[in-house]
């Protein structure tokens, strides 16, 4: 079990609005030094939202945000900026780029080290890259450029990575090496929090899991407490309204 001593972020009553509906009704939960945190639930739960916020996407609209022991704000502190680094499920890029351009980019934006650029090209030739180097960015698939994506998120050698659904187009063999890629990071002291639809994955490498929906966090645990009571999707599908999802089920099932 984590100590306080080793709590990296705190997110403390993270509320969140667009016009009237309220997205996030007072999130919390904390991460970890050395801790992968499984972020589930369904479709407009308030996942991306949160990842949002704490990457500095969205400002929040109540709550704080604490790194370190001290409150922030990830719109603007810059600090905090240079050791997290964000992947969200749509993100785009310079797409006239090419990767060599995109990667000298991200090496003088967060005034890396000459070691870090060399980090990237040979994760470039792991995910099979690195023969596309000169090309521009605009003509590769939606599964090329998430591999580019990662690369590019780790490429910074971050304290924290938010993951929101990293795994989205890639191949098998991809999503096997971003997973054991993710599972060494851990072990190397960085927090992780992660956010998927594949079940399999978070069992596979997360330490814990934060279950939110409809804007407030309903289960938290280690996946040893999950397991105890059912498998992790039994256990999500239960909170989440496993009525209203079998019902849903057979309703489709009619149909067709």
């Amino acid at each position: 079990m984590s100590s306080s001593s080793d709590k990296i972020l705190e997110v403390v009553n993270l509320k969140k609005y667009y016009n009237d509906f309220e997205a996030l009704k007072g999130v919390n939960f904390s991460l970890y030094k050395g801790e992968i945190l499984g972020y589930l639930g369904p479709n407009g739960a308030g996942k991306t939202t949160t990842l949002n916020i704490l990457g500095g996407v969205l400002p929040r609209d109540g709550g704080d945000i604490v790194f370190y022991g001290e409150p922030t704000d990830p719109t603007s502190d810059l600090q905090y900026k240079l050791k997290t680094s964000y992947l969200p499920e749509d993100a785009s890029m310079y797409e006239h780029f090419t990767i060599r351009e995109i990667v000298n980019f991200y090496y003088d934006l967060y005034l890396l080290e000459e070691k870090r650029k060399k980090v990237a090209y040979e994760l470039l030739e792991v995910f099979g890259l690195s023969k596309f180097i000169n090309t521009q960015i605009y003509s590769f698939s939606k599964g090329m450029k998430q591999k580019l994506l990662f690369v590019l998120t780790v490429m910074t050698d971050p304290e924290i990575l938010l993951l929101d659904e990293p795994l989205a187009s890639m191949d098998a063999e991809s999503t096997i090496i971003v997973r054991e890629i993710i599972k060494d990071l851990k072990n190397k002291g960085k927090s992780i929090m992660f956010s998927s639809h594949i079940l399999e994955v978070i069992e596979k490498i997360c330490d814990r899991v934060v279950i939110i929906d409809k804007g407030e966090v309903i289960a938290e645990g280690t996946l040893s407490d999950i397991k105890e009571m059912s498998s992790l999707e039994e256990f999500f599908t239960q909170l989440t309204g496993k009525g209203v999802l079998e019902e849903r089920v057979e309703r489709a099932k009619k149909l067709l």
